[in-house]
């Protein structure tokens, strides 16, 4: 804009403002132009870039059917679950397992002692204080390490408990009660030869005995089948401790040793649920493919096909609204959201009608599927031949359908060939899909898996990625004509610029003129 000042229309009466907007106006159309294909090339990049995920999508879904793992999977079963159940968590080498025996693991059980009843009728339930002279105090522990507990009058049996159930973690010892008994319970929290109860400094004998109410002897207990120490008596009943007993499966004549009736064997996951005795029946595990896997695979891909070659098609063609052009900021001003809404859908259809880039993809991806593939077995060189054949309907647009009976019995009776058809590849070391000799050699896996990657990159070299710097076509071309619009801008900044110059100079004439002509009127009427 001008610096200073601006004469609208003092000396002219002319509505300047607006004679400079709508020359502004005309001068603008090569601007708004400029900006409504800026906006048609953006939204044409991001159809290209949405095409390129579907793409991946694609890709994403049958990359296992390069794989030969994927045409090699399999399942495994039991003969009787109710006796032994097993799943797969790797890859069995052996197509059956003979189990001729089990045992069942049994678990290790920790030792405890009872003490006698307690004896203080007072005491009505857990929750009763001891009463005044009955506080005493002793040591627990393992035989290692050991914790002295002080009993006072105010304690209840159940706060006693709590006070050496807190220690459990050094003495390895804990507390319980039986309320039908009157009876106080320690057992060790531990298992094996290291699981000892030591208990001493108890009054439980002379003129204190009568103190311990709880009834709580010294002694130990050492939980080894053969027990080293014993001093508790008759004033406390010693349960030993067992040692767990591991589980014993016999497999192809193999016995096989585990602590827990879940293991794994060979990339297998068995549990044990009976045990039986050899003689007394056997169980199989049997591994075969799974068929139903390999259908699945190969279904998902030609699911996601169809889908994507629907929404390419549909996207060439779409209807495109001529009469609709990307609104400019002052037209959505003027308009209701819906309004907006509704116009631009129109103004984004038909973005890639008739577009050749995308016909090709479609094009090379029928023909990466429906060619024969060489080298293979003669009648398993076609996806028809397995069981997938393109629509007969033209209006489906080079669908794919499955006859599923078909299909199964090919993975069933004749999986090496589908395999085959799949994954082969190439003697030829070249790198791109226009190479004749690796084209058709490679299985349809690879065939496709290669054309869409060439795909993907050419629509990348035409739009970009929203990930990288954007030295796109489309993104050069969107870049130029920012520029454009810049510039554009900054001439139409000199052109309103001398407008309002002219006009200015215009009301300075006219202001001038006045000004003469009234001196003149004057100067008459006076003579």
């Amino acid at each position: 804009m001008i610096s200073g000042l601006r004469f609208s229309g003092l000396a002219s009466g002319m509505d300047t403002e607006t004679i400079v907007k709508k020359l502004m106006d005309a001068e603008r159309l090569p601007l708004n132009k400029m900006m409504q294909k800026k906006q048609t090339q953006e939204w044409q990049r991001d159809a290209y870039r949405e095409t390129n995920t579907m793409l991946l999508g694609l890709r994403t879904s049958m990359e296992k059917l390069r794989l030969q793992s994927t045409f090699t999977q399999s399942k495994v079963s039991s003969t009787d679950t109710a006796k032994v159940d097993v799943s797969k968590v790797g890859n069995p080498s052996l197509s059956s397992y003979n189990i001729t025996s089990v045992e069942l693991a049994e678990p290790a059980q920790p030792a405890s002692v009872k003490f006698a009843a307690v004896d203080d009728p007072s005491l009505t339930d857990a929750n009763t204080q001891l009463g005044t002279g009955n506080g005493f105090s002793f040591t627990i522990g393992n035989g290692t390490s050991s914790k002295p507990i002080t009993v006072a009058d105010t304690d209840t049996i159940n706060s006693v408990i709590t006070k050496i159930n807190t220690e459990s973690g050094t003495t390895g010892v804990v507390a319980s009660y039986s309320e039908t008994e009157k009876k106080l319970i320690f057992t060790s929290t531990k298992t094996g030869d290291s699981a000892n109860i030591v208990v001493s400094g108890a009054p439980t004998d002379g003129a204190n005995v009568a103190t311990n109410v709880l009834k709580i002897v010294n002694g130990s207990i050492d939980t080894v089948p053969v027990l080293n120490t014993d001093t508790y008596g008759s004033n406390g009943t010693v349960v030993y401790g067992e040692d767990g007993d591991n589980a014993r499966i016999t497999i192809n004549g193999t016995q096989i040793e585990s602590a827990t009736n879940t293991f794994t064997y060979d990339g297998l996951k068995f549990t044990l649920k009976e045990a039986f005795a050899t003689g007394s029946g056997s169980v199989t595990i049997n591994k075969e493919t799974d068929t139903d896997a390999i259908f699945n695979d190969i279904k998902t891909f030609v699911d996601k096909y169809n889908e994507v070659i629907a929404s390419l098609n549909g996207k060439i063609d779409e209807k495109k609204y001529r009469d609709f052009n990307p609104l400019l900021a002052e037209q959505k001003e003027a308009m209701k959201d819906k309004e907006i809404e509704i116009w631009e859908e129109k103004a984004k259809s038909g973005l890639l009608r008739n577009d050749s880039m995308i016909s090709n993809v479609l094009v090379k991806m029928r023909n990466s599927l429906t060619n024969m593939v060489s080298g293979v077995n003669s009648s398993f060189d076609t996806l028809s031949e397995i069981g997938i054949k393109t629509s007969d309907n033209y209006k489906d647009n080079g669908k794919l359908v499955i006859d599923e009976t078909k299909l199964k019995a090919a993975i069933t009776n004749n999986l090496d060939d589908v395999k085959t058809f799949f994954t082969k590849t190439s003697s030829d070391t070249g790198t791109t899909v226009t190479n004749t000799t690796k084209y058709n050699e490679s299985g349809i896996g690879w065939r496709i898996y290669d054309q869409l990657n060439a795909s993907m990159k050419e629509l990348t070299a035409k739009a970009g990625s929203s990930t990288t710097v954007d030295n796109s076509l489309l993104g050069k071309s969107i870049g130029n004509i920012g520029d454009q619009i810049n510039a554009f801008e900054d001439r139409l900044t000199q052109i309103e610029n001398r407008y309002w110059r002219q006009f200015t100079e215009m009301e300075k004439a006219i202001s001038k003129a006045n000004s003469q002509s009234g001196w003149l009127s004057q100067q008459f009427s006076g003579g």
